[in-house]
């Protein structure tokens, strides 16, 4: 049903008899909040590794992953829970002193993830 606001009423068939009408109104649907639930690989990566994050909420484009600071900008989504990307450089500063563990997130239009860790070799 397209967002608006409709009046619903009941009528007893052929008696004359009939409700007063109601009045509700169908919203927008929100977009769905941004979850990552799955990073695969995640542990002894690589720059230049390909990396899929399973989760939701994502969009088809505009789609941006974060680890540590670097940024991988415009990632794709098919079907809005799996996106797809090469592993950046790792840079900033890592979750674990002396260990490269950074966090992990996504974030578009409909807000920003969850983080994971994400550890370079």
């Amino acid at each position: 049903m397209p967002p608006a606001t409709y009046e619903i009423s009941v009528a007893a068939e052929g008696s004359g008899v009939y409700s007063n009408p109601v009045r509700f109104t169908v919203a927008e649907p929100k977009p769905s909040p941004v979850s990552i639930l799955l990073i695969y690989p995640n542990y002894l990566v690589s720059a230049g590794d390909t990396i899929t994050v399973r989760g939701s909420g994502f969009t088809p484009t505009g789609n941006t992953m974060k680890i540590g600071s670097a940024v991988v900008n415009d990632i794709s989504s098919a079907d809005g829970r799996t996106i797809t990307f090469q592993a950046p450089a790792f840079s900033g500063d890592s979750f674990i002193r002396g260990i490269r563990i950074y966090k992990a997130s996504v974030s578009n239009a409909n807000g920003e993830s969850n983080w994971i860790t994400f550890d370079y070799r």
